[in-house]
């Protein structure tokens, strides 16, 4: 995964809306984080997945919000 600095997501977050979703009876919260600038691979998004109970989120690098 890709690793951004706290710097970049504080100054270019801005999230589009969040969906909340129930998979398996655990409630999982999906955003798109962007646009930052345009990594060596095209990627402008972050795809944010979180747990709402533990908390543990994953990240994937994204090149558009479609």
């Amino acid at each position: 995964a890709e690793i951004v600095p706290d710097i970049l997501v504080a100054r270019y977050n801005r999230c589009s809306s969040v969906i909340c979703v129930m998979i398996g009876g655990d409630f999982v919260i999906l955003t798109v984080a962007g646009p930052f600038p345009s990594t060596e691979h095209g990627n402008r998004f972050i795809l944010v997945v979180q747990d709402y109970f533990t908390k543990w989120v994953e990240m994937y690098p994204l090149p558009n919000e479609d």
